[in-house]
């Protein structure tokens, strides 16, 4: 499916907005967060300091990509979707890896970002 473009995202968000529709998210922040905490689903399994934390670990997960040296371009390739959000299962049918091998990847490459900030 063809990813739409601005101009037809913002007339659809235009026509929802004068429907009455709120977003839940930020539309325009880097990483789209809820604007509010409404759900008691995410108020018991985290707060806004730790969704922060989160998104701080994800964004320097991110600019490893640029200077870490990763040793084969297919550890760069699992860094880079776990870097995404994506999960260890995804991550494996991705690169067709096992899901063990996936987890000591990232482990792997995890130790060393801690280690260097």
């Amino acid at each position: 499916m063809k990813k739409p473009s601005k101009r037809e995202i913002d007339y659809w968000y235009n026509k929802l907005a004068k429907a009455g529709f709120e977003d839940a998210e930020e539309r325009h922040s880097p990483r789209e967060m809820l604007k509010t905490w409404h759900n008691t689903w995410f108020q018991a399994r985290g707060t806004p300091d730790q969704f922060g934390a989160q998104a701080q670990y994800y964004q320097l997960a991110t600019d490893m990509l640029s200077t870490y040296d990763f040793g084969t371009a297919r550890r760069k390739q699992v860094w880079a979707l776990h870097a995404e959000g994506q999960t260890v299962r995804e991550i494996a049918k991705a690169t067709k890896y096992s899901k063990t091998h996936v987890h000591h990847i990232i482990q792997s490459i995890k130790a060393d970002m801690l280690n260097l900030t």
